[in-house]
């Protein structure tokens, strides 16, 4: 529960994301085209009924963002109206002790949260920030060759549905056409469709599964060797 106080103008999208953002949520456009905020359990269940992308899949190599500890914050400053102090300006500090040990140096990170009304609130929620930020993480783009693989497969309680922003699936992010792979349990942030067809995936590794070594079938596309034409007369100047 939470009483927002907003002072100034807010863009709706903005005030939103930072809501839902504060459990791992985040917004999406459904089939009726309404803006639906949706969090994914903490146990992604059975990962073989989950999609999965690899090197066959792929107009290109997936592009991979992997954060080291010096990338990330020890810890966070919170500034909240405090509905017990007559909504004045209030701080909260809070700093991740393993963050802060490996680091060795204090690198707090400032976040203003106007929804955010009491110290309780606040305690919480820097628990929570801090948990989801001050950890390293895996990120990417994935560019596909074409949006209808970003399907739900068969055997999915949603079989048939289309990959929307906070589903989870599968990607191979250490991807070698024809060698091994690396599939890692991914959640989609974004889906940006191309005008030939293709998608463009932005997504954030799910910190709740390892990578597992696998090895994919890779089928070698058609246009990839392509039968040279024989030359019957040539003029050379």
């Amino acid at each position: 529960y939470c009483a927002p106080l907003l002072t100034q103008q807010t863009e709706f999208r903005t005030f939103c994301d930072g809501l839902v953002g504060a459990f791992g949520g985040l917004l999406r456009v459904n089939d009726s085209g309404e803006i639906v905020a949706v969090q994914p359990p903490l146990d992604p269940g059975d990962l073989s009924h989950l999609l999965q992308l690899d090197e066959n899949d792929y107009a290109k190599p997936p592009e991979v963002d992997a954060q080291t500890w010096d990338d990330v914050p020890t810890g966070i400053t919170l500034r909240y109206p405090d509905a017990a102090r007559l909504w004045k300006q209030s701080a909260m500090v809070h700093d991740d002790m393993l963050a802060l040990t490996l680091v060795g140096e204090s690198r707090r990170e400032s976040v203003e949260r106007d929804w955010c009304t009491s110290s309780e609130q606040a305690r919480r929620l820097c628990a929570e920030w801090a948990k989801r930020a001050c950890r390293p993480t895996l990120r990417g783009t994935a560019h596909i060759r074409t949006a209808a693989l970003l399907v739900h497969p068969t055997g999915s309680p949603v079989a048939g549905e289309r990959i929307r922003p906070g589903d989870r699936i599968r990607l191979d992010v250490d991807s070698t056409p024809g060698g091994s792979g690396s599939s890692q349990l991914v959640r989609v942030l974004e889906i940006r469709q191309g005008q030939k067809g293709g998608a463009t995936i932005r997504w954030e590794a799910d910190q709740s599964s390892p990578q597992v070594p696998f090895a994919p079938e890779y089928t070698v596309p058609e246009n990839a060797t392509p039968t040279p034409t024989n030359i019957t007369a040539a003029i050379v100047i």
